[in-house]
Order: C-alpha cells, then sequence, then structure tokens
C-alpha cells in the first residue's frame, strides 16, 4: 500500500510538471463543461460517476445538433418530408465518438449548425433584422471560441455576409440592413477580439498556436516544401480523404491501442458517402438529366452545405502540407495527414443535408418505398456495427454499472 501511495505521488508530482496543453485552446467548451460539472455536484454526483455526468452533457448536445438538422431540412426542402425525417435521423444515431466522449469537438456541430440555420436565414431573407444580426454574430463568436480549426467554415459564413452586403448595395437596401450588419458586427467581434487579445497578452499571438507548435514540436515547413507533400498524388489523396470519411463518421477511439474499427463497416461508410454525395452533386447541377426542378434558394442552401463541406475537407488539407511534424506520433513525417473526422464536425449538420439530399435524387426513380427502406438500412447498419464493433469494451471493470 505505501509503495502504491508513494508512486501515485511521484506521478502526481509528474503530472504537476507538465504545460497544460489546453491553457490557449477556446475556452467555450471549458466554460459549458464547469458549469455542468458544479450543476453535477449540486445534484449529488461525486467520484466516477461526476465524470461519467460530465461525459453526459454530449446528451444535449446531440439532441440540439438534432433539433438544428431538422429545422435546415425544413427550411431548405419544406415539401420534402423525407429530406426532413432523413436529416435528424441519421444525426440521432451517428456514431461518431466526439459525442461519447469529453472534448471540444463535440460543441462544434451544434455552434456552427445554429449558425448555418442563421445563415441560410439571411439566404432567405431580403433584409435581415437586427434580431437575425444578433443571433448570427453569437453564433459565429460561438464557433471560433470552440475550436480553431472551425475558421474555415467561418470563412464561408464571412462570404454570405459579403454576398448579401454585395446584394444590398445593387439593389439600394443597405440602409434597413444595416441594424442586422451592427448586431452581427458587435456579437462577433467583441467574445473573439476579446479572446485574441487574452492570447496575445498571455501567449504572444493572436491565437496560441505559437505555444502549441512549442509543445508538440512542430515547425513551419518552407513555403516551397509544402509541394513535396504526397497529399499531391493519387494514393496520398486517397489515403487523406478515405481516413478523413471513415473518422468522420466513426470517430477516432482506441482500445488497446488499437483503433475500434472494421475494415468491412470502415468500406461501407467509404462507398455509401462518395456514392450519395455524387447523387447529390449531379443532381445540383443545372440542365442535367438527374436535377430536378428547385427554387433559388435550395440551390444556395446545397450549395452552402457544399461549400462547408469542401472549405472544412481543404482546411484540413493545408493543415497537413504546412507543418514539419518531426518527431511527433500522429500526424508524423512518414504519414503527414491531418485526417481526424473530428476536425469536420463543424460541418456535420450541412453534410447529412447534403448527403440525405442525395440518397433522395438517387433513389429517386424507385419511390418512397425505396428511399425511407435506404434510410432504415443505414440507421440498422450503423446502430448493429457500433454494436459488434465495440463489443469488447461493454464488459470492461470500469464501465457505469461496475462503479461502487
Amino acid at each position: 500500500m505505501e509503495t502504491a501511495q508513494h508512486e501515485l505521488a511521484l506521478e502526481a508530482s509528474a503530472w504537476q510538471q507538465q504545460i497544460n496543453d489546453e491553457a490557449w485552446q477556446p475556452p467555450l467548451y471549458y466554460a459549458v463543461g464547469a458549469i455542468w460539472w458544479h450543476l453535477g455536484q449540486l445534484f449529488g454526483f461525486k467520484n466516477g460517476y461526476l465524470l461519467y455526468w460530465l461525459r453526459f452533457l454530449d446528451i444535449g448536445v446531440v439532441i440540439g445538433v438534432v433539433l438544428l438538422g431538422y429545422t435546415a431540412a425544413r427550411m431548405v426542402f419544406p415539401e420534402n418530408r423525407f429530406i426532413q425525417l432523413g436529416v435528424p435521423s441519421i444525426l440521432a444515431f451517428m456514431p461518431q465518438s466526439a459525442f461519447y466522449s469529453i472534448e471540444t469537438d463535440a460543441l462544434s456541430p451544434l455552434c456552427f449548425g445554429a449558425l448555418f440555420v442563421c445563415l441560410l436565414q439571411w439566404l432567405r431573407q431580403e433584409v435581415p433584422d437586427w434580431r437575425l444580426g444578433v443571433m448570427t454574430g453569437l453564433a459565429f463568436a460561438a464557433t471560433y471560441l470552440t475550436k480553431l480549426t472551425n475558421l474555415s467554415v467561418l470563412a464561408v459564413a464571412l462570404a454570405v455576409v459579403a454576398y448579401k452586403l454585395g446584394e444590398w448595395f445593387r439593389t439600394g437596401k443597405i440602409a434597413p440592413a444595416q441594424p442586422a450588419l451592427a448586431g452581427f458586427g458587435l456579437c462577433a467581434a467583441i467574445p473573439v477580439g476579446t479572446w485574441m487579445a487574452w492570447c496575445k497578452s498571455n501567449f504572444g499571438d493572436l491565437t496560441g498556436g505559437k505555444m502549441e507548435m512549442a509543445c508538440v514540436g512542430w515547425t513551419y515547413k518552407p513555403f516551397l516544401q509544402w509541394w513535396n507533400h504526397p497529399i499531391f498524388t493519387p494514393s496520398g489523396f486517397w489515403t487523406f480523404l478515405s481516413e478523413l470519411i471513415r473518422t468522420f463518421w466513426r470517430g477516432e477511439f482506441l482500445w488497446h491501442d488499437k483503433p475500434m474499427a472494421s475494415p468491412m463497416l470502415n468500406a461501407i461508410y467509404l462507398s455509401m458517402t462518395i456514392g450519395f454525395v455524387l447523387c447529390a452533386l449531379v443532381a445540383m447541377i443545372p440542365g442535367t438529366r438527374a436535377c430536378s426542378p428547385m427554387a433559388s434558394f435550395q440551390r444556395q442552401g446545397l450549395y452552402l452545405s457544399l461549400a462547408c463541406i469542401t472549405a472544412a475537407v481543404a482546411f484540413c488539407g493545408f493543415l497537413s502540407i504546412i507543418y514539419d511534424f518531426h518527431n511527433f506520433s500522429n500526424p508524423s513525417r512518414e504519414h503527414p495527414y491531418f485526417s481526424f473526422g473530428r476536425f469536420l464536425l463543424s460541418a456535420l449538420v450541412p453534410f447529412i443535408l447534403l448527403f440525405v439530399f442525395g440518397i433522395d435524387r438517387g433513389l429517386n426513380r424507385f419511390g418512397n418505398v425505396a428511399k425511407y427502406g435506404a434510410l432504415v438500412a443505414i440507421i440498422l447498419f450503423m446502430v448493429v456495427g457500433e454494436i459488434v464493433t465495440n463489443l469488447p469494451a461493454f464488459s470492461n471493470p470500469y464501465n457505469w454499472w461496475h462503479l461502487p
């Protein structure tokens, strides 16, 4: 017993000397988590149960994401019942491990999902009012303050605002749009600017990125060396994209230092993603036989979804090529890919909207029975596949039902 206590004290002392690599991370998840933690204490949870309580914060996140997915589907496709039901159904059963863990990525789809719905409103309305501007600004700030990898989709959001701004200038409606623009600007700039100023004061740059790079041992590559990256070869690009798709659907949990994954399940996720997204892209091309008549706003909503997904994937590719990872394990010099699906979670609602639209268009000639049959099959595949894959972990002595 004394030996164990001595080893524990040594281990605790070693951990206390480590740099906290979350100190420069955006604060929203940690603030929400702290509030949830203290709420659990008020309810009487402690020890291991309190840790599970912290994990259960993700239940509310998933519920919010499902509701946002349903809202977006109703806005873009008010007449299509299949898409309205398909989007929240897949979101509810998606086996992404970020929703079962304690990490900042879980908040990204909720925060940007809210921003995505606000952007759809900006596209749909001729002139938004100040309330929409305020909500859009707060959602923008929340997305930034959740994860810096959300910068790609925030750039898309700014592009939408700039597009509307140009439209108002052309049509002479800039004056009535000023309250919305002011609300957006103030509610976005004040929280984001405050956090940037705090990072500059404490870490020497606006994002804390220099401190993080020093901690993990990365350096920037010279510009001319970017183009030697294997992502610019067919095999390298496929490695990057296929891993990104697989981990986007299923996550990155390890069990005994090995991914909790099945090659067969991964192949099915890859196939259905590529297949149905291609169906959606073909159906979005005007003038093709697969393209059904769509209102201008519907087409804008789909193009916005595609832009969000493309920007998120491109940003992961950009991060892959600009760093020299030195002795870091993953990513590494031997495997230099930011192929982490959790970095795409901000675009979850737009992706599932596009994905379900692809199912609708791809199976349209076979009728509603085929569409709903495919939807049920996908949901069963996700549920059964995860149960089978995770079965070895269910008997672990540290599970909830083994706690004293």
